[in-house]
C-alpha cells in the first residue's frame, strides 16, 4: 500500500513539472522542454472561427481567441505566419454572413490579431419616390452600388448579391472593426437613370433590404386643336429614352394622365386627323403640358390664308408699279424746254423784238409770196422744241 501511495506520488509531481514548463516555468528536472501559450484573438469578436497553429486547428470560443501550445525553441518566421484561418459561414443577429480572414497581425511575443472582413446578403427593392408604389424591376436594366472604401458593386435585378459590410482598420494605435456603407449611385430603368447618384444610403450590417426611392412623376396631357384651341385628337405617342415606343389614348376632353414616368427625354406626337408633328417632353417633375395638333382644317385655312396673301401682295405690287409710272411719264418738264403753241410763242418773241413781223406769219393765215418759207421756220423752230424738251 505505501508503495502504492509513492508512486502516484511521483506521477504528480511528473504532471505538476509538466504545467509549469506550459507557463513558462523552469524545469523540475533536466531533459524537459519548455513551452509557452500562444493567444489568437478575433477582430471583431466572433465566435466559431475555425484557427490553425502548427498544423493544430481550433475553434475560437465566445470571446473570440483560440490557445495554443507552443515551444520555446526558435521557429523559422514570425508567429503571425505560423497562424492561417479559412472562411466559413455564420449568422450575426440572426442574419446570414460570410466570414473572411483578412490578415494577421502580431501582437506581442504571444498573441496574433486575426482580422476579419464580414459580408452580408443583400436584396433591392424599389418605390416610386412620389407615392411610394412599388416599382417592378423586370424593366431595369443595371444598378450599380458603391461602398465607402471608393468600390463600385453591380447588383443583378431581382436577385440578391454578398456585400462587405465591415473592415478592420488601424485607429490611434489599435485595431477596430468599422462598418461600411453602401450608397446607391444608378439604376437605369428603360433607357434612363431615375436616381440621384450617392443620396441614398445604407449600412448592410444593419439592413439587408433596402428599398431604393426612384424618381418618377406623373405628366398630364391636354392635345388641343393649333388654330381654335379645342379638344382634338385620337391618341398620343410616347417614345421612351430606350426608343420603345407605347400609345396612350385620349379622353373625350382629349387629355390623358400618364401617373408614373421615369424622368428622362421623351419625344411626343400627337395622332388624329392632322399633322403629326414630334415635340421633346423632358420629365423632371409632375407636370401639366398642352399640345397643339394642327387638323386638316387647320391646314386647309392656312392654305387658304396664305393664297390670299399672296394675291394681295402682288395685286398691291402692281398698282405701285403702275402708279410710280404715271407719276414719272406725267411729270413737268424744264421751263427752259417747254414747248409753247403757237401763238404764245410769238406773242414771246413780239414782246423781247418789237420789229418781228406781225401776224402774217401765223399758221392759217393766207400771206403773199415768203408766207411759206415763214411757216416752215416756225415749225422747224417748234420742233427743235420739242425735240429738246425729249432730250430733257
Amino acid at each position: 500500500m505505501l508503495r502504492a501511495r509513492r508512486i502516484l506520488s511521483l506521477v504528480v509531481a511528473f504532471a505538476v513539472a509538466g504545467m509549469v514548463g506550459l507557463v513558462n516555468g523552469p524545469a523540475a528536472t533536466a531533459g524537459v522542454a519548455e513551452y509557452t501559450l500562444v493567444t489568437v484573438f478575433t477582430v471583431p469578436v466572433m465566435a466559431g472561427v475555425p484557427v490553425t497553429f502548427n498544423g493544430e486547428t481550433k475553434s475560437t470560443d465566445s470571446t473570440g481567441t483560440a490557445k495554443f501550445i507552443d515551444s520555446l525553441e526558435p521557429q523559422s518566421g514570425s508567429l503571425a505566419a505560423r497562424v492561417s484561418s479559412a472562411a466559413f459561414n455564420s449568422t450575426i443577429d440572426g442574419a446570414p454572413v460570410q466570414v473572411k480572414p483578412a490578415r494577421f497581425v502580431n501582437e506581442g511575443k504571444q498573441r496574433v490579431l486575426l482580422a476579419l472582413n464580414i459580408y452580408w446578403n443583400i436584396t433591392l427593392a424599389f418605390v416610386n419616390g412620389t407615392d411610394q408604389q412599388p416599382i417592378p424591376d423586370d424593366r431595369i436594366s443595371t444598378i450599380t452600388l458603391k461602398n465607402s472604401i471608393g468600390e463600385e458593386i453591380d447588383v443583378p435585378p431581382g436577385g440578391s448579391i454578398w456585400v462587405q459590410g465591415s473592415r478592420v482598420v488601424p485607429l490611434q494605435g489599435e485595431f477596430v472593426d468599422k462598418k461600411l456603407t453602401l450608397t446607391v449611385q444608378k439604376v437605369t430603368y428603360q433607357g434612363t437613370n431615375v436616381v440621384n447618384s450617392g443620396q441614398q444610403s445604407f449600412l448592410p450590417s444593419e439592413v439587408q433590404s433596402f428599398s431604393a426611392n426612384l424618381l418618377f412623376f406623373s405628366v398630364d396631357i391636354q392635345v388641343g386643336d393649333g388654330l381654335f384651341g379645342f379638344a382634338a385628337g385620337d391618341s398620343i405617342d410616347l417614345v421612351f429614352p430606350d426608343s420603345h415606343v407605347e400609345n396612350f389614348a385620349l379622353n373625350d376632353s382629349g387629355s390623358v394622365l400618364i401617373p408614373s414616368l421615369p424622368r428622362g427625354t421623351y419625344e411626343l406626337t400627337a395622332v388624329g386627323g392632322g399633322l403629326k408633328l414630334v415635340q421633346p417632353l423632358a420629365v423632371s417633375r409632375n407636370q401639366e403640358i398642352e399640345v397643339k395638333l394642327y387638323t386638316w382644317l387647320d391646314i386647309i385655312l392656312l392654305l387658304l390664308a396664305g393664297s390670299v396673301f399672296v394675291v394681295v401682295t402682288v395685286f398691291v405690287g402692281i398698282r405701285k408699279k403702275r402708279q410710280h409710272h404715271h407719276r414719272t411719264a406725267g411729270a413737268v418738264a424744264d421751263p427752259k424746254f417747254e414747248v409753247d403753241n403757237d401763238d404764245s410763242h410769238e406773242a414771246r418773241l413780239e414782246a423781247a423784238d418789237p420789229g418781228y413781223p406781225e401776224a402774217p406769219h401765223r399758221s392759217g393765215d393766207v400771206t403773199p409770196s415768203g408766207a411759206a418759207d415763214g411757216d416752215v421756220e416756225r415749225r422747224g423752230a417748234d420742233d427743235l422744241n420739242m425735240e429738246k424738251a425729249r432730250q430733257w
